[in-house]
């Protein structure tokens, strides 16, 4: 019993090594802008479609290797994509999957999860996921989280410092409400930064700017010390503010860093995690096409 254990193992990891050569290959070429501070950062953006533009960059004060995505929210060809949603009984599924399925061209991860033991229990979000009325996930009142909001202005996205009652009842009241999931904290409010102690990691992040039409996705790399060491809570805010943002927060990091462009992982190694929580952003909105079914 013991050896087939091991071998089963072996094959695994045989198979774990093979897909992420495989995805290394497919994965997106990165050119990459150099600043010595945050400062100093001005960003040349790469169009990727209509509403979507990227930068990648390294910020040498920080020893950090970084990607913004920002996002026009006001597109009509602009479509949301959740998950989880009511159209899959899955739990989780792997951001390119997710991509793939969803014909998205942009994914990253957000929700935090619990897990009793890794590889063997369910992964479980800890935090809000509330798609318009349907609720996934209870809120957790210690942490923030991400609103998008239909308005008749268009797609609007708020962070809600709080996951408590009050604060939710006060945001949704306000608008229809598309889509809320939960994260971490709020880094940047109203223009300031909050503080927080300076732990450095993998970054998953988002800012919105003063009029709540633009969304900055930003990911700052830190599983590669030698290449990047990651950042903390406060050099993301102080990033996202330089560029645009008036608040933002934190979605889960570390090993749950992710960012898909076009179906294709857009960071410097492999990343392509099984998760409960992602958003996508989609042209030819296959997810409202799916849910009329």
């Amino acid at each position: 019993m013991r050896k087939f254990f091991v071998k089963l193992c072996f094959i695994f990891l045989l198979f774990f090594s093979c897909s992420s050569v495989k995805q290394n290959e497919k994965q997106s070429s990165i050119q990459v802008q150099n600043f010595s501070s945050p400062e100093n950062i001005e960003l040349e953006w790469n169009e990727i479609n209509d509403y979507v533009s990227k930068a990648d960059f390294y910020i040498q004060d920080f020893g950090a290797l970084c990607h913004i995505v920002k996002i026009d929210l006001q597109k009509e060809s602009l479509c949301i994509v959740p998950f989880p949603d009511d159209i899959t009984s899955k739990k989780t599924l792997s951001a390119v999957q997710f991509a793939k399925k969803n014909n998205c061209s942009v994914v990253f991860n957000t929700t935090p999860y619990s897990q009793k033991v890794k590889l063997l229990s369910k992964k479980k979000p800890v935090g809000i996921i509330q798609n318009g009325n349907i609720m996934y996930s209870a809120p957790n009142a210690r942490y923030c989280a991400l609103a998008f909001f239909k308005t008749q202005e268009g797609t609007r996205a708020k962070i809600i410092q709080f996951q408590n009652q009050e604060s939710l009842s006060a945001a949704f009241t306000q608008d229809e409400l598309l889509l809320c999931h939960g994260g971490f904290w709020q880094i940047l409010k109203d223009g300031d930064l909050i503080q927080f102690k300076e732990i450095y990691d993998s970054r998953t992040a988002v800012g919105v700017s003063k009029d709540e039409k633009t969304l900055f996705v930003f990911i700052a790399e830190g599983e590669r010390k030698n290449k990047s060491k990651g950042l903390s809570y406060m050099q993301c805010a102080s990033v996202l503010k330089k560029i645009g943002a008036e608040n933002a927060m934190q979605f889960d990091g570390g090993n749950s860093t992710c960012l898909i462009i076009n179906g294709k992982n857009a960071l410097s190694y492999y990343k392509n995690p099984i998760l409960p929580a992602f958003i996508g952003f989609s042209e030819r909105c296959i997810y409202k096409e799916l849910s009329k079914n």
